[in-house]
């Protein structure tokens, strides 16, 4: 049976992160891997000259029957290349960083069978491609509002609902602008996503966005409020409404959406307002977005270390 080496791999023309394609070579001839039930059937033969492989200068062998290979560049490894048990781990491991670029997000998904809360709500590809639009508005306005977040030292406060050696001494982290006067986290989420609106004509016809811009206004104060506007506390808390929200949807749909360990849904708890939960204007879909805008803006700016 012939063997063929790993030549390297044929990446898109896109930025990072992406899938690639490993191609093959045997006699100077190169070949994709054609894959059935997670193994390779058979190799087949690709275009030479025309098409730009990646070197990869390795000295493996691959044969009809090992297990299929698959690769992926982002920006913690330049090419990983794997089986797909074992590349599953690793991107679902890394796939809240994968957060700023939508589409990736969803192959991986798709890949590892994972959703987490940030795209809770995307089914179609309107649905990511407003993610995107929302991403790269996040960048814009963090520059345009100079915001930043500042990590400080818990301060012990008598009566809060949780508390443990872990809890009090962990710092937490605050979302904060000087362009905006007594910039409050609703104040500025809701800002952002007037921004965002007011530059995108197709975010302005978006009913998710909308409707998250008037949630924000009405759960933003209460959940900030009960973690002193601590922006990492209230990205859990919002989780947690949201896993609360959906768990009719879970039996239906049998997703999985254990997002939080069980410590943290603890200590949740007793903070979540049932109203919430009771009002179909706060929907699964806005909750999504508003916590997809939330790990973005955490994911974009700079943490500066107050403690």
């Amino acid at each position: 049976m012939s063997k063929y080496k790993l030549y390297g791999f044929y990446e898109p023309t896109t930025p990072k992160p992406f899938f690639s394609v490993p191609i093959f070579e045997n006699n100077g001839i190169f070949f994709v891997q054609v894959i059935e039930d997670e193994k390779i059937n058979s190799f087949e033969k690709v275009g030479g000259s025309e098409i730009s492989v990646f070197e990869c200068g390795r000295e493996n062998y691959f044969e009809e029957g090992d297990e299929a290979l698959y690769a992926v560049s982002d920006k913690f490894n330049e090419s990983t290349l794997l089986s797909k048990s074992k590349l599953k781990p690793y991107l679902k491991g890394k796939i809240g960083s994968y957060i700023d670029a939508p589409f990736f997000y969803r192959a991986v998904s798709e890949f590892c069978n994972h959703v987490i809360p940030e795209f809770y709500s995307c089914k179609f590809e309107k649905d990511f491609l407003a993610r995107q639009i929302i991403s790269n508005h996040i960048s814009e306005y963090v520059k345009v509002k100079n915001i930043t977040l500042e990590k400080k030292a818990k301060k012990y406060q008598p009566g809060l609902y949780f508390r443990s050696s872990i809890q009090a001494s962990a710092p937490e982290v605050f979302i904060t602008t000087e362009e905006l006067e007594n910039p409050s986290l609703e104040k500025i989420y809701c800002n952002f996503i007037t921004y965002a609106v007011d530059n995108s004509k197709s975010l302005r016809k978006n009913k998710a966005v909308l409707d998250a811009l008037n949630i924000s206004k009405e759960i933003l104060p209460k959940i900030s409020n009960n973690h002193n506007d601590a922006i990492d506390l209230v990205y859990k808390e919002l989780i947690h409404l949201l896993s609360k929200k959906i768990e009719p949807e879970k039996k239906i749909e049998q997703k999985k959406t254990a997002w939080l360990s069980k410590p943290e849904r603890k200590m949740l708890t007793n903070s979540l307002n049932n109203k919430f939960l009771n009002n179909e204007s706060v929907t699964s879909d806005s909750l999504s977005l508003i916590i997809y805008i939330t790990s973005r803006f955490i994911q974009e700016v700079k943490v500066e270390d107050k403690s």
